[in-house]
């Protein structure tokens, strides 16, 4: 990919270019939560609520934990590579294996005393092995943002792959046979981890720091720095409701809401995935024209294809509870939670597409400006509202942060490059989505209507699949055209 052939591409070019070759990433990314999604419901059965909860908030400081150790690399490399080239990128996985390790190191020092101030306990077990597990997964990032600017699919995919499902069976293998403890869950997610982070190193060869790279690593890390507390505060944003709720509620109730949130998430997980398979081709165009037809296009197709995803997620959210979790998680007071949760996908759509023009820009101070503020938001709210109206609370603090956030970085990001809002019809039908999956919420979850709820959510799903053949190429199918017209006059072609 040449930054001529990028800014030389029409608008419907480049948007293929998103939804074709750039899908497989999206997909690739897809299929890691898949292979995770899928063994959920087998975990939350051998674990129960307990070992379960806290299995879920490991899983939360290792996000939290990376946010740092990563340094926001896996974007700083895909940015060096693409205006330096290869070896200079291999620079950047150097650079982070240097600060992974100097993380590890602080982390497992003052281990005993933030796992203390936290109520998880001792520094052992599944605490321990959470820190093992953030220093492989933020060097493992950094590497999955390489093989991506490389366009390298047979290695990303194996790569990407390798840390979900092998880490997921190993997990499953040692619940099953050695002890069904939140312990072994960890131990064997660390374990996975650790054979695709040596995968990874085999695959892209780091290369040498020499003394002479000091000005240009300087450069990297004034991007990067800032980008540690947006990590920090997307973390705060999507994940860190499950520790105050832990606090104040308990273990039991943070498994509910992990349950909650992972099905609600679905479509904020498969964003960032977006912005990780994109980033590379926005790097590479250097006509703020060609850029501002991207973004604007690319987001009027996020918000399209977000309509029936969103409303067939939680029409059909109380069959797939009922399949995420046993009866004891009690499933069903679970719906609003998810609805809540699945609508925030809206603004966070709205922000990740202002925030991928702060980050083509090299703005990253704005952007974790934003995303600091948003995240003070959210956690003072959970502070205030989960001792309350506890669960509802935190759905609540995500939903109005993220519409917080995206106000906020359309005022920082507008000066730099100018979108035109979304058409008013795309508005009000994604209003509509929004009523339908509250008005979804009154509907009885009787047998029939559980019935009818999952089969109006494949038909979403199925449509949402014809959108997006429709935007990768021009419809062959006569079944399609009508689709076709409604999606290219509300993406702007």
């Amino acid at each position: 990919m040449t930054t001529e052939t990028t800014d030389t591409q029409t608008p419907k070019e480049v948007m293929r270019g998103f939804f074709g070759r750039d899908l497989i990433y999206v997909l690739l990314w897809a299929a890691q939560l898949g292979a995770a999604t899928l063994l959920t419901p087998v975990i939350t059965r051998l674990l129960g609520p307990h070992h379960y909860g806290f299995a879920a908030i490991c899983v939360t400081m290792m996000q939290l934990l990376v946010a740092m150790a990563g340094f926001g690399l896996n974007l700083a490399v895909q940015r060096t590579y693409a205006s330096k080239g290869e070896t200079a990128a291999r620079k950047i996985i150097t650079l982070s294996i240097v600060i992974a390790a100097v993380f590890f190191g602080i982390a497992t020092s003052t281990g005993p005393i933030w796992s203390k101030a936290l109520h998880l306990g001792a520094y052992r077990g599944a605490i321990a092995y959470t820190v093992d597990w953030t220093a492989c997964q933020a060097v493992t990032a950094t590497i999955l943002g390489l093989l991506r600017s490389r366009d390298q699919l047979g290695r990303f995919a194996l790569v990407g792959l390798m840390q979900t499902a092998l880490s997921e069976l190993l997990s499953l293998v040692l619940v099953l046979f050695v002890r069904r403890t939140a312990n072994e869950y960890i131990l064997g997610e660390f374990l996975g981890q650790a054979a695709t982070l040596a995968v990874g190193l085999f695959l892209v060869r780091p290369a040498w720091l020499r003394r002479r790279d000091l000005g240009d690593l300087w450069g990297v890390l004034a991007f990067a720095a800032p980008l540690i507390p947006a990590a920090l505060s997307s973390f705060v944003l999507s994940a860190s409701a499950r520790l105050v709720v832990n606090a104040d509620l308990g273990v039991a109730a943070a498994a509910r809401y992990a349950v909650a949130s992972n099905v609600g998430m679905i479509a904020i997980l498969l964003l960032y995935a977006v912005s990780e398979s994109w980033m590379p081709r926005i790097f590479s165009m250097s006509d703020p024209g060609a850029v501002q037809d991207a973004l604007t296009h690319s987001r009027n197709a996020l918000y399209t294809l977000l309509i029936p995803l969103t409303v067939g997620l939680c029409v059909a959210s109380p069959v797939l509870l009922r399949i995420w979790a046993p009866r004891s998680y009690r499933p069903d007071g679970l719906q609003l939670y998810v609805a809540m949760i699945a609508v925030s996908t809206f603004p966070y759509a709205g922000a990740s597409t202002r925030t991928r023009a702060l980050m083509r820009s090299g703005k990253t101070r704005p952007a974790a400006t934003v995303t600091m503020i948003a995240a003070g938001v959210s956690l003072v709210m959970n502070l205030l509202l989960v001792p309350v109206i506890h669960i509802a609370g935190s759905t609540l603090a995500t939903l109005v942060a993220y519409i917080l956030m995206q106000a906020m970085v359309v005022r920082y990001s507008q000066p730099l490059l100018k979108l035109p809002r979304p058409s008013l019809r795309l508005c009000i039908e994604v209003g509509v989505a929004v009523a339908i999956v509250f008005a979804a919420l009154l509907v009885p979850l009787t047998v029939p209507f559980l019935i009818l709820r999952a089969l109006v959510g494949v038909a979403c799903g199925l449509l949402m699949l014809a959108m997006l053949s429709v935007l990768r190429k021009p419809p062959s199918n006569r079944l399609l055209i009508p689709i076709s017209h409604w999606v290219h006059a509300r993406v702007g072609f």
